[in-house]
């Protein structure tokens, strides 16, 4: 190692810098103290990242010593993602994450306007299941009728109410989505609340896979909450 080159963006960790080492090749390198109350999303990031796209960082190594959680990624130069409020970087849940702009046609009916891409995405199947059902109906409210506040409403409904048989990646979706909103709504601390339950949902390795997307997505919404 030759030089250490701190990093003050935001993050999950407590300590972020890239090393730059003596072979010429940079690593990112994120460390977490084990009692800090989000160490453990810095170990679920450990976690998905065999499951990531290939553009995403390779983890490298993982040590854990000393009272710290320490990940060596492959440094990817880029910024933060901007989660809060109309960013471009926020994109839209429903018609598959594309951009648009929704209006009202005189029988009152929402209309949702976005530019077709080269290439159609294949339709996602229908929602099965009383959570899936609730978050389809949920980002329709938010994401095509603006209206975060009643998407809220029926999101903490649902989940005032568990069930047995509730899909644990699909609970996770939820309560992410629901800090998403509370974001939308400038309301911190229930995002930080939505966010610190995700932790208890236990998942299996194939539940885990599924659920990197998701993770991903609140490790942002909690570097925003920093």
């Amino acid at each position: 190692m030759t030089e250490v080159e701190p990093v003050e963006a935001g993050s999950v960790a407590d300590v972020v810098a890239i090393l730059h080492t003596g072979t010429g090749r940079p690593f990112c390198v994120k460390g977490a103290r084990d009692d800090n109350p989000r160490a453990w999303m810095q170990r679920r990031e450990a976690l998905l990242n065999p499951h990531m796209p290939p553009f995403a960082p390779r983890l490298r190594w993982q040590v854990e010593t000393a009272g710290w959680s320490l990940l060596g990624f492959d440094r990817a130069p880029g910024r933060h993602v901007d989660v809060t409020p109309g960013s471009p970087d926020r994109a839209r849940k429903n018609a598959d994450g594309l951009g648009g702009f929704s209006v009202i046609d005189p029988g009152g009916n929402w209309i949702r306007v976005f530019q077709k891409p080269a290439t159609m995405p294949t339709p996602p199947p229908a929602p099965t299941g009383r959570l899936a059902k609730v978050l389809a109906n949920a980002i329709v409210l938010a994401d095509s009728k603006g209206d975060a506040g009643q998407a809220a409403r029926i999101l903490d409904s649902a989940l005032a109410r568990p069930q047995a048989d509730d899909d644990p990646v699909t609970h996770v979706e939820v309560l992410v989505y629901r800090a998403e909103l509370a974001m939308t709504l400038h309301d911190p601390e229930t995002a930080t609340e939505m966010l610190a339950r995700v932790e208890h949902i236990a998942l299996n390795a194939d539940e885990t896979g599924r659920a990197a997307p998701t993770f991903e997505i609140a490790t942002d919404l909690v570097e925003a909450l920093r």
